[in-house]
């Protein structure tokens, strides 16, 4: 009985042990295949909650897919997207090379990976139906399977019947394939798929942007790293002139917000120059501007408007030789980038029945009042008409162009940092073209309840964008995509 029970116990632990080497090693992280000289990741994971909350979505895709491939290629397009659910994670890589010597495909350094976690053996057990071996005895992917491919990814990117991609860049190049851990790895060259994995299996990573793809990736399943560092700054001095010091990364990702059912995209650029302090806004303490942002008012904030002057006056006298501050001093008594500095850090912009009306915060109201005196300007009550159509009314803290806004019903906080803000609601816009007379609404009714923000922030190390999309407006977009082909 007590050889029994060892044996027993035993078993238990070889089979908890296998599970676990089974488990650890069908779930690697894509880290190690960042290999020495990676400049670009693209990486993305499943996420089964999103699928189920975005099943709407995918259904219409369905609709969209059935009308744009057509009944034969949909069939082979349902059976690859039927095995995409097995499907676990994706990468994407490139490694450094020189560009100028790609003429074809298969000249590409780019390898792309398919982690299907523990459906590894199921799928690998069945490669020889997509795939044949090679003499090295690697795999290829099937000549005809390729075809069908190549046939839906050329009708997918059709424009008026005609493929934006040049099918003979692509139907001669063979796709060959390694399995390597709990990946099959793809590239057009065997001999550069080969490398690659020497490389892989040699443990000498790119520590700048594995580095990076760890602080990314802690708030993100779907990532887009660009290493910037040897493949744009050697440009800078040339196309920046010197607005630009250097370039780090480019940064693009993308997240769902279930609770405002929101798609958020990010686009990150990290560097240092002019460009990037001219946009800082992180030394603003009160935003007192807040209250004015609203449907298609549109937001920005700096440090100092005074910098951004001087810069543009500088770049005005380096271009043309012409010192405006000269000119400025001898008519109004003040340079420009004084007249400036007595605005505040503050402006929004009204976009409102076909008017463009306006605020700004106030500095020194009274060098405002000086100058509008000395250019002739006559007010009364603090308002001043500056030409026909348009006034300034000058309060306290503030100067409105046109009107005063009405303020905002709810409480906005923007995120730190922020230097441009913009929430565009396509209805108000073609409700107000319409009523013009600009656009046919009726035409444009699927667009009425499209809308987005736009939030831009910047501390003087680089940019970030975020576009925050409603899901409803990606469902009103495939309607209208639907009825355009329909119409066709």
């Amino acid at each position: 009985m007590k050889k029994v029970g060892i044996a027993g116990i035993v078993a238990s632990l070889i089979v908890i042990i296998g599970l676990g080497t089974y488990v650890n090693y069908y779930n690697t992280d894509v880290k190690p295949f960042m290999v020495k000289g990676t400049d670009l990741v693209m990486y993305s994971e499943k996420d089964s909650e999103l699928e189920k909350e975005f099943e709407d979505i995918v259904e219409k895709t369905e609709k969209l897919n059935m009308e744009i491939l057509g009944e034969e290629l949909l069939e082979r397009y349902m059976e690859f997207n039927e095995n995409s659910k097995y499907i676990e994670r994706t990468f994407l890589i490139h490694t450094e090379q020189d560009f100028k010597k790609i003429k074809k495909l298969e000249d590409l350094d780019i390898f792309f990976g398919v982690n299907a976690g523990k459906y590894y053996l199921p799928a690998f057990m069945k490669l020889s139906e997509s795939f044949d071996k090679t003499e090295s005895e690697n795999y290829v992917l099937k000549k005809e399977l390729q075809k069908d491919v190549i046939d839906i990814i050329l009708k997918s990117g059709e424009v008026n019947e005609k493929s934006v991609i040049d099918r003979t860049l692509i139907e001669d190049t063979k796709v060959y394939m390694i399995p390597f851990k709990s990946y099959f790895i793809f590239a057009f060259s065997e001999e550069k798929l080969k490398d690659y994995l020497e490389k892989v299996k040699s443990g000498e990573k790119s520590k700048r942007i594995s580095e990076e793809y760890e602080e990314v990736k802690k708030e993100n399943k779907n990532i887009l790293i660009v290493d910037l560092e040897k493949n744009v700054n050697v440009y800078l001095e040339k196309f920046y002139n010197g607005y630009v010091e250097k370039l780090d990364f480019f940064e693009a990702s993308s997240n769902y917000n279930y609770q405002t059912e929101e798609i958020e995209m990010n686009a990150n650029l990290k560097g240092k120059g002019k460009i990037f302090e001219l946009l800082d806004s992180s030394q603003i303490n009160e935003r007192n501007l807040e209250k004015y942002i609203d449907a298609n008012r549109l937001y920005f904030s700096n440090n100092s408007f005074q910098n951004i002057a001087l810069f543009i006056l500088e770049e005005m006298k380096k271009k043309q030789g012409t010192d405006i501050n000269m000119f400025a001093k001898m008519f109004l008594g003040k340079n420009i980038d004084e007249i400036v500095n007595s605005l505040g850090d503050e402006i929004v912009i009204a976009f409102d029945n076909n008017s463009v009306n306006g605020v700004i915060n106030l500095r020194d109201k009274k060098m405002i009042t000086d100058i509008f005196e000395k250019l002739g300007l006559q007010g009364e009550n603090g308002e001043y008409d500056i030409k026909k159509d348009y006034k300034l009314l000058l309060k306290e803290k503030v100067v409105f162009l046109n009107k005063e806004l009405e303020e905002r019903k709810e409480k906005i906080e923007l995120p730190k940092d922020t230097f441009l803000y913009l929430e565009f609601d396509f209805g108000k816009i073609f409700k107000m073209a319409g009523m013009a007379g600009m656009v046919d609404l009726e035409n444009l009714e699927e667009l009425k309840n499209m809308r987005y923000k736009l939030i831009g922030n910047s501390s003087g190390q680089g940019v970030n964008i975020k576009i925050k999309l409603e899901k409803d407006v990606i469902l009103d977009i495939m309607d209208m995509s639907l009825k355009n082909i329909n119409k066709k």
